[in-house]
């Protein structure tokens, strides 16, 4: 009995965590990547390991290629990404319950912030980004498990539009 209860709790925890990420509104899901101009060459000025999220997300926007050249015009700073929302585990009990057949979304935003510094000049970024997190076991077969790549995706749909 005790096996059959700790299998059970092992296969819940491993079917239940398969997450995907939507970009709200829906307009912004349809945007073409591939839509966005010729990437600028920038240089992060204080890239290091705490910001390397953040790198790959203005990366994935397919605005800027960084570059370690520090003589650059472009140059990028990047602020942590924030999350304006606190989420309740409360909604995953139906998922754990019926082994991940039901899903669970967490509405989350963040705020996604960086400065365009080019000669003297700098321009403040301050994006809020709506990203809907969804666990359910179909989403071991989506192709949208990339929080980053959504990130950008969402960051060039509001840069764009």
């Amino acid at each position: 009995m005790k096996k059959l209860v700790l299998i059970e709790i092992v296969l819940t925890v491993m079917v239940s965590c398969f997450p995907s990420y939507k970009i709200n509104p829906k307009s912004d899901r349809q945007f073409n990547l591939s839509a966005v101009r010729e990437p600028n060459l920038a240089y992060v000025i204080n890239s290091n390991d705490s910001l390397k999220d953040e790198a790959e997300i203005i990366e994935f926007t397919g605005l800027y290629k960084l570059s370690s050249d520090s003589t650059l015009t472009t140059r990028l700073k990047l602020y942590p990404l924030t999350t304006k929302t606190t989420v309740c585990g409360n909604a995953m009990i139906g998922s754990i319950i019926t082994l991940g057949l039901l899903p669970t979304r967490f509405p989350n935003k963040y705020v996604y912030t960086y400065d365009i510094i080019k000669s003297k000049d700098t321009i403040t970024r301050n994006l809020e980004l709506d990203i809907t997190q969804q666990l359910w076991l179909f989403n071991l077969f989506s192709n949208k498990k990339n929080f980053k790549k959504q990130a950008g995706k969402a960051i060039a749909a509001q840069l764009s539009g």
